[in-house]
C-alpha cells in the first residue's frame, strides 16, 4: 500500500488528470495511453535537440500527466493489474433532461420501433 503522501490521484473531467504515479509505472501508462506528439519525431529526424517532455502530446503544467478521457476504462484496467489503488475525483458536466413532447403522428410500422 502507498503512503498518503505518495497517494495517485485521478481526476476524470474532459480529460483525465493523473498524479503521484511512481516512474516506472507512469512511463508504462505515457507508453501506452497518451497520444505521441509527431512533431518531436519530425523535429528528432531534423537533428534538433528536443527535451522528452514534449515527446507526449499533452503534459499537465504542473507535471501531471494528461490522457484522454476514452482512455479511462483501459487506465482501470492497467491500475488494477499493477495493483495501484487512486483517489478518484469525477468533474463531469451533467446536463438535466429536457421534458421533450413528440408533436408527430407515427405510422403503424413505426410505432413497434418505438
Amino acid at each position: 500500500m502507498q503512503d498518503s503522501k505518495n497517494r495517485v490521484k485521478i481526476e476524470v473531467s474532459n480529460q483525465i488528470t493523473i498524479s503521484g504515479l511512481p516512474l516506472n509505472i507512469e512511463q508504462r501508462v505515457k507508453d501506452t495511453l497518451t497520444v505521441q506528439n509527431n512533431e518531436f519525431w519530425k523535429m528528432q529526424r531534423m537533428g534538433i535537440r528536443v527535451p522528452q517532455e514534449f515527446k507526449y502530446w499533452k503534459l499537465a503544467k504542473s507535471g501531471d500527466l494528461v490522457i484522454p478521457r476514452g482512455c479511462l476504462g483501459r487506465l482501470k484496467k492497467f491500475l488494477d493489474k499493477v495493483n495501484i489503488s487512486a483517489e478518484w475525483t469525477y468533474d463531469l458536466v451533467s446536463i438535466p433532461r429536457l421534458p421533450y413532447k413528440l408533436l408527430l403522428e407515427l405510422r403503424d410500422y413505426q410505432k413497434t420501433i418505438v
